[in-house]
């Protein structure tokens, strides 16, 4: 049985430990670039990857071995990305509030760790159909990336020509910082990703999560000072929060990179070359 990878040294744990789940079938730019601009901005040391064992809302993924490969090759990509194999340790549906109830419950243990949650806008649509969804908050802030819908495949060969992607690709590793528009918590953002996809209740339950940030923070272009702002709010509560975070959008999904391989064209313009390699040798999604 896998166990669950612990990266830092007990002398070494940073006060705010982030996760990221998903199912990474394959995982690709639209996982890695918001990931590394949302580290920046909220100057998080770590962003642990959690692939998920049997995902919830998919009706079959590959398989764990090629999954999680392609995960760690993606987290080579940047040393603030590691791999923790909790959920693959389950043989049963990953949950997220379970796993972040033991997480949670082994806080103090590792320094009472603030544990924040990061998902896409995709995943805000569709937080009030999760397991449990509130009660998720008794145990972690839940951070938004705000990029292009995870399922959106058409969505992303209307939106990405070949110019536009490769000067976006070539602009995004030397100049994250310059390129994030905005940090902070807009209703009316938060409204715009939800539009009808969510029940009243369920909209109106979840809108009431939504931090406070100063407007000062909000105006922000610095990095540093989002930051800086992010964690002194933290501070004041252990969990509970909604945050959104606007990334550059990159609207690729893992379907659509799957569809691309079995049209016979090329990946390498949406995924890293070692995960490309590596689905190249061992043939997957053919």
């Amino acid at each position: 049985m896998m166990q669950a990878i612990h990266l830092a040294s007990n002398n070494t744990k940073p006060a705010i430990r982030a996760l990221y789940g998903g199912t990474f079938d394959p995982p690709h730019y639209g996982h890695l670039h918001p990931l590394l601009e949302t580290a920046t901005a909220l100057s998080l040391d770590n962003i642990e990857l959690l692939p998920a064992h049997v995902p919830v809302f998919k009706d079959k993924a590959s398989s764990i071995t090629h999954r999680l490969a392609m995960t760690e090759l993606l987290a080579k990509e940047d040393a603030r990305l590691s791999v923790n194999t909790l959920e693959l340790a389950r043989n049963k549906p990953s949950y997220t509030v379970d796993t972040l109830a033991k997480l949670h419950a082994e806080r103090s243990q590792i320094g009472n760790q603030t544990l924040i949650f990061i998902i896409g806008s995709d995943s805000l649509s569709n937080f009030h159909k999760w397991h449990n969804w509130q009660k998720v908050f008794d145990y972690c802030h839940v951070v938004v990336m705000c990029r292009g819908l995870e399922n959106a495949e058409d969505e992303a060969q209307k939106s990405l020509s070949k110019t536009n992607l490769n000067a976006l690709l070539n602009e995004v590793p030397a100049c994250l910082a310059l390129n994030l528009y905005n940090f902070h918590t807009s209703s009316l953002l938060f409204d715009d990703i939800v539009q009808s996809k969510m029940d009243d209740q369920s909209r109106t339950v979840l809108s009431s999560k939504l931090a406070q940030a100063e407007a000062a923070v909000q105006n922000s272009m610095k990095v540093s000072s989002m930051g800086s702002a992010f964690k002194e709010q933290l501070s004041a509560s252990a969990s509970g929060k909604l945050w959104l975070v606007n990334n550059q959008q990159i609207a690729v999904s893992s379907t659509f990179v799957r569809m691309q391989i079995k049209q016979g064209k090329s990946i390498r313009k949406w995924v890293p070359n070692a995960v490309a390699d590596y689905i190249e040798q061992h043939q997957l999604y053919i």
